[in-house]
């Protein structure tokens, strides 16, 4: 199993360069199945499709965070990975897992970037692993998604949103893009997070039943996120991609 991630934040203009988070890992494991590992890995989404769900502050890792105490998931080391898009580049050297008494060993990749901004769907994230004792060097390209356009929460323009309530939902619509993305919508509130996914077709509510399950929290973000899925060929790894996204994120009142 092998997760290439990268997740730009949108700046405040179309040009405008906002961070860009890179991360990896890379695992050879048993006793768990291929899901439980990439929950492990930070990886996948956290709702079934057109759904929400509930991912409380207390849910981070834990040393043993499924109840599988017999379980191992070896962190592979891949040797540098670089990072190009845009005529910019990243690099990410392997990081030794810290030692928690999990099921994780090994080594991860993780790091904040100044990449430019890429042109949705011309210019491409170029990945390449210069390889090591445990993993053969490999390359991969995603062509780069489009950030979430003409973004309305019930009817309001996203930056000009001040406050969410609780107690009637909301509307998310944005310019649908390619079939093939999903978009991830996240209302953070007082480390809880309501994460939702929908299909790239423009339109989502978020349900005031789910949304009531937060806190009051003043200083809330809402984030609506494009997510772009490619699959990977990893020497050695039978299921691999990489999960490129660009992120939109307003600060809210959540009421």
């Amino acid at each position: 199993m092998g997760v290439l991630h990268v997740e730009r934040f949108a700046g405040e203009g179309e040009l405008e360069a906002g961070p860009t988070v890179l991360s990896a890992a890379f695992a050879r494991y048993r006793g768990l199945d291929g899901p439980s590992v990439l929950g492990l890995l930070g990886s996948g989404a956290a709702a079934s499709p057109e759904s929400c769900a509930f991912v409380g502050a207390d849910d981070a890792l834990g040393a043993d965070p499924l109840g599988v105490g017999s379980a191992e998931v070896e962190l592979l080391d891949v040797g540098t990975i670089q990072v190009r898009v845009a005529g910019t580049e990243a690099r990410l050297s392997p990081r030794a897992f810290p030692d928690l008494a999990s099921v994780l060993a090994g080594v991860f990749y993780a790091g904040d970037a100044e990449l430019a901004v890429p042109r949705a769907d011309l210019d491409e994230y170029a990945f390449r692993a210069a390889g090591s004792d445990e993993i053969a060097a490999f390359d991969a390209v995603v062509p780069a998604p489009a950030e979430p356009a003409e973004l309305r929460i019930d009817g309001t323009m996203a930056g000009e949103v001040g406050s969410l309530s609780r107690d009637g939902g909301f509307d998310v619509v944005w310019a649908a893009g390619d079939p093939r993305d999903t978009i991830e919508i996240e209302v953070r509130a007082h480390g809880d997070v309501l994460a939702c996914a929908a299909n790239d077709d423009g339109a989502f509510r978020v349900d005031a039943e789910s949304l009531a399950i937060l806190a009051p929290d003043g200083g809330a973000t809402l984030r609506v996120r494009r997510v772009r899925v490619t699959p990977v060929d990893v020497p050695g790894l039978d299921d691999a991609y990489a999960r490129v996204t660009v992120t939109r994120t307003v600060d809210v009142d959540l009421r």
